[in-house]
């Protein structure tokens, strides 16, 4: 369940990160 959870809690913030930075998706991709 915990696995899961912050599975989606980084997904939610990858989202966010590539909203603000559209320029290299790759690199906020990378978040963890």
């Amino acid at each position: 369940m915990e696995k899961i959870r912050g599975y989606f809690f980084v997904e939610q913030i990858n989202e966010m990160t590539l909203r603000h930075h559209a320029r290299m998706p790759g690199e906020s991709i990378v978040v963890k």
